[in-house]
């Protein structure tokens, strides 16, 4: 969460402009599939107004994906460049006997490992929300197509999430007891 508001805080203009044409790219995504699901291919041909959608959706997809994922990523590059900086002139600043009795192993850590793992996260966020909203626009869309199809695929979703968040929790407890250590 703390990444995100520093996101957001960072360049919220910029964080708008990407949200849109993230949920762009997800909806046109949703509309290729629709697009496929209800073409009737005609034992003549293919209806051009089909064909003329089909190839609108996917270069919209294209330009939309590639504008929000590099609005988002350059942000994330900058966030870290200045969350490395802070964190560098923080430990520049810090008395000696401070930094002694923190250890050297510590202050390591987060220097490399941390900063990593939240670059990672910087890096990928970008892809979460072009995909979440690929997700959230195709169970609309199966809503659509079948109530009944859709709730079976919401109580399955539940049960996966619900599953894949205990095992999760109880690794990152296993994590933070080995950091620690």
């Amino acid at each position: 969460m703390y990444l995100i508001r520093l996101l957001v805080t960072s360049s919220w203009k910029v964080i708008v402009i990407a949200a849109i044409t993230s949920l762009l790219s997800g909806l046109t995504t949703t509309g290729i599939i629709a697009i496929i699901n209800n073409s009737e291919v005609e034992p003549l041909g293919v209806n051009k107004l089909i064909i003329i959608g089909f190839i609108s959706l996917c270069f919209f997809r294209f330009i939309s994906n590639i504008l929000s994922q590099t609005l988002l990523i350059s942000l994330a590059q900058e966030v870290i460049l200045n969350l490395r900086m802070l964190l560098s002139q923080r430990i520049l600043e810090s008395p000696l006997s401070h930094l002694e009795k923190l250890g050297n192993h510590r202050i390591l850590a987060t220097l490399t490992d941390d900063i990593q793992s939240i670059s990672s996260v910087a890096i990928i966020l970008p892809r979460v929300c072009v995909n979440a909203v690929i997700v959230i626009s195709c169970l609309v869309y199966l809503c659509w197509l079948s109530p009944t199809v859709f709730l079976l695929i919401l109580v399955f979703l539940v049960i996966g999430i619900g599953s894949y968040q205990l095992t999760c929790n109880k690794a990152r407890a296993f994590l933070s007891l080995a950091r620690a250590q």
